[in-house]
């Protein structure tokens, strides 16, 4: 009985290794790969658990249902099949999507939007007319390297954050970065609280990052200080070298100057203000007061 176990053993393996040969010519992609690497034939036979690993790998792959929804055992990982002086050897490496993903995010130096929002798309943003007018804007100035920067006003709920979100995201993804996307009153806040080298250091990346985004100015805590140090020298210095700059507000640009104008002494600084802000980003894009969430 014990010699008959075995037999049967020996052919149960048979057939699980008949079935990973099978497997590993069903599958096109894991044979150009082999081919790719001049493996004779009978190490392949020899080797077919290893190869097994991978074709296993590779057709769960093909149906991946996002980086950030894989459920392998290593997830973010995938076997790959490596072949040196007749040894066949298994190696695990990083997924290319998770790698993509990894560069994609770090486009951004400054993400001050919802994680969920980074598989938006322009495809899904609705085509009425102000967006659209956004959207050729801001595809204007990368394609001609001229035009304006984009001022979008709105009342809350009109999606102009999500808006903004969405034009970023397509620079990201042309590789058009850094990125810097900063809500105005937390930012403006941590800048008034930065002392001498920790304040440079961090102006310094709105001043000069290819593309800053001040998302909801005008809820800030507005004052002779943050209106000098901080919103003229943005504005001014991003204006003389041409950066994109995205402004999403509940505010006009009228508006934003007419709350910087703490007092009379102040008009001619505010003015001036104005004047490059309406150079800068020409006619606003007006969202309107419609939610867009209702």
């Amino acid at each position: 009985m014990e010699r008959l176990t075995v037999n049967s053993r020996f052919k149960d393996e048979d057939k699980v290794l008949k079935k990973m040969k099978a497997d590993y010519l069903a599958c096109p992609a894991a044979v150009k790969y082999i081919n790719s690497l001049n493996i004779p034939e009978e190490i392949v036979d020899k080797q077919i658990v290893k190869i097994n690993d991978f074709v296993s790998d590779l057709n769960f792959c093909r149906h991946c249902p996002g980086v950030d929804k894989c459920d392998k055992d290593t997830p973010r990982l995938c076997t790959k099949i490596v072949y040196v002086d007749g040894v066949v050897e298994r190696q695990v490496v990083p997924c290319k999507k998770y790698l993509e993903l990894v560069k994609f995010k770090k486009q951004f130096l400054i993400r001050d939007f919802p994680e969920e929002w980074m598989s938006g798309t322009l495809k899904k943003i609705d085509n009425s007319a102000p967006r659209a007018e956004a959207i050729k804007k801001y595809q204007n100035f990368f394609k001609n390297n001229e035009g304006e920067s984009l001022y979008i006003v709105g009342e809350a709920g009109t999606g102009r954050s999500y808006l903004a979100a969405n034009i970023a995201l397509e620079i990201a993804r042309d590789e058009k970065g850094p990125i810097a996307f900063i809500d105005v009153p937390s930012k403006f806040k941590e800048l008034g609280s930065k002392k001498d080298e920790a304040f440079t250091s961090l102006i310094d990346k709105y001043l000069k990052v290819p593309v800053l985004v001040l998302d909801d100015l005008g809820n800030e805590y507005k004052s002779d200080y943050v209106r000098e140090t901080i919103l003229f020298p943005i504005i001014n210095a991003r204006s003389k070298a041409h950066l994109f700059t995205i402004i999403t507000s509940d505010f006009s640009i009228d508006d934003i100057c007419l709350m910087y104008q703490t007092n009379q002494a102040s008009k001619p600084k505010v003015e001036q203000i104005k004047r490059i802000m309406k150079k800068t980003f020409g006619n606003e894009i007006n969202l309107g007061s419609v939610s867009i969430y209702e």
